[in-house]
């Protein structure tokens, strides 16, 4: 608490000191230090510091003493003791008023007592009760760390905390989500509610400090509308990452200027190191529980789970339900670093913003299903969020659909301009239907993005004239052919710049109607012909024939699902 100045008349150096202002004026007065002074004052003297004088300087003259006495009040010293008898006779009334007036303690002292004496034992008092502050802080440090090592929670850290400072406490997340409170009357939950509620607290933005104290520059007032003060204190870990807020709830017409004193800053400080070391616990543990859930959903869509009693004992640890009937959605957000580059946080590298956005993309997920009272597993794996939904046997279409709708709503508020791909699997049955189902929904993802590009949704059971083209181009024979039928009309458009593949689809679409055709492209119809022809010149192949029609349409359909990514 730091040495008062009552204490100071109260040591045996100052049995014979004689108080000349009223004993109200050691009242809040905190001697830090002590120190000789004569005048002039000049910035000799420091904020809470004991001057002893002999008033040689001034000469025995009231005007130049009420002077001197004015500097030491200004300079915000603790007091001021005057050793009369050789250089200052006696003390003036005027100065004595005048300190009295300030609420100043001044002192008389007898000549025969030393400075140095004097000096001596303050100091000697000032360490005892250093030492008695320190010992306090360290019993007070130790406990709360022992609270959170032992596993105590935040309920506990704020009861103990409240104790130590007589003020009600509040521990919340950065949301301000409450996480531990002391014992609060019903008057300051409604308080704290209709603050929070109001979004009045947590406060992000410190406006106003309340004093030149490195830690109580962080502590910020948040005044409620019944005029009651509420302190707000960050909670921050070593990486500089506010995790979350301690709020002080002082007395109701109590000021923090009132209320602050050093044992309550020291506990406080305490209390929030206590509390940044429970919220780095929590997030190791949320961290180690995320990772174990997302390597068992991922190992689940693999199949390379090994029995099945292992998969259900496994799901249940981790609060999973895996005999529920569950589908597979794959999806890929296809343009996370273009969004980054145009919300330009560079304070944040792209890995860590892609992390975190990962995570935004995942509770989303999660908070979809919650609000459709559905079960979902998720992970993110090879650029790929791999869902698990739970569906109705009898209607999965239109629940995948929906919830997808969800999410895209939901990912739209979070990430304008997000652009995400979704592959869809279908409904099996046993061991293996998780497996199963996720190889269906990343074919048809794959598939999709092929076909539509990116920002489309593809069901497994709508890719069946894919598979059959993904299948053929797996055969060596019919890579060969159609290589030799597209590579002459590709080698052809690098050079020239001319689209001739598009341009025969379109010409297939439009059932070989010219007109219709060069209409759909924006071309004259000369300009189509030669186009036309150009195909036929390089492929050898007769557009008026049907077989040779048909092979070209097999070959780009084959080489653009299959091959298009090798070249």
């Amino acid at each position: 608490m730091g040495l008062t100045m009552e204490e100071v008349m109260d040591l045996e150096i100052m049995g014979n000191a004689i108080m000349k202002t009223s004993r109200d004026c050691l009242e809040n007065r905190h001697v830090e230090w002590v120190s000789v002074t004569e005048t002039p004052v000049e910035n000799f003297v420091r904020n809470n510091e004991l001057v002893l004088t002999t008033g040689m300087g001034c000469g025995n003259d009231p005007v130049l003493f009420r002077r001197f006495v004015e500097d030491i009040i200004n300079s915000k010293a603790s007091g001021l003791a005057v050793a009369t008898g050789r250089h200052t006779y006696y003390i003036d009334r005027e100065s004595i008023e005048f300190a009295q007036e300030n609420q100043f303690p001044i002192i008389e002292i007898p000549w025969e007592i030393r400075f140095a004496d004097i000096t001596k034992a303050v100091t000697r008092k000032i360490n005892e009760l250093q030492q008695k502050d320190f010992e306090h802080s360290q019993r007070t440090q130790q406990h709360m760390l022992n609270l959170i090592l032992q596993g105590a929670d935040l309920n506990a850290l704020a009861r103990y905390t409240s104790e130590k400072i007589s003020a009600p406490i509040l521990i919340t997340n950065r949301q301000g989500v409450r996480k531990g409170a002391s014992f609060l009357s019903r008057k300051l939950s409604a308080v704290w509610d209709q603050l929070l509620g109001s979004k009045v607290i947590p406060q992000e933005q410190i406006e106003e400090e309340l004093s030149n104290d490195p830690f109580q520059t962080k502590v910020h007032k948040v005044e409620a509308s019944n005029g009651r003060i509420i302190l707000q204190l960050p909670i921050v870990q070593t990486t500089n990452k506010k995790k979350g807020y301690l709020f002080v709830l002082l007395k109701e017409n109590e000021s923090p200027e009132e209320y602050f004193n050093y044992r309550r800053l020291v506990v406080l400080e305490h209390a929030v190191t206590a509390a940044a070391l429970w919220f780095l616990r929590e997030s190791a543990v949320e961290e180690t529980e995320l990772r174990l859930r997302e390597d068992f959903v991922w190992n689940l869509a693999r199949g390379q789970m090994g029995t099945w009693s292992n998969v259900l004992s496994r799901s249940k640890v981790l609060g999973y339900d895996i005999e529920l009937p569950y589908q597979c959605i794959s999806g890929t957000p296809e343009n996370l670093k273009e969004l980054y580059n145009e919300i330009g946080k560079k304070e944040q590298s792209y890995r860590d913003w892609l992390q975190s956005m990962i995570h935004f993309i995942e509770d989303e997920i999660y908070y979809t299903g919650e609000s459709m009272q559905r079960k979902t597993m998720v992970t993110y794996q090879k650029n790929m969020v791999i869902i698990f939904l739970e569906v109705p046997i009898d209607n999965s279409r239109e629940t995948v659909n929906t919830f997808l709708n969800l999410i895209e709503r939901r990912l739209m508020n979070l990430l304008p301009g997000v652009i995400m791909s979704w592959g869809i699997g279908t409904l099996h049955v046993g061991e293996i239907r998780f497996s199963k189902s996720f190889e269906e929904a990343e074919t048809a993802l794959r598939i999709g993005k092929k076909r539509k590009g990116a920002g489309h949704r593809s069901a497994f059971s709508e890719t069946r004239m894919d598979r059959i083209l993904l299948s053929l181009a797996e055969n060596e024979e019919v890579r060969d052919i159609v290589s030799s039928t597209i590579k002459p009309l590709t080698d052809y458009e690098k050079q020239r710049k001319m689209d001739l593949i598009d341009t025969f689809m379109a010409y297939y679409e439009n059932q070989s109607k010219v007109s219709q055709t060069a209409r759909a492209l924006n071309l004259h119809r000369q300009s189509l012909l030669y186009r036309l022809r150009k195909v036929e010149s390089l492929t050898g192949l007769s557009l008026a024939n049907p077989d040779d029609v048909f092979l070209m349409d097999l070959s780009i359909r084959i080489w653009k699902i299959g091959m298009a990514e090798e070249e």
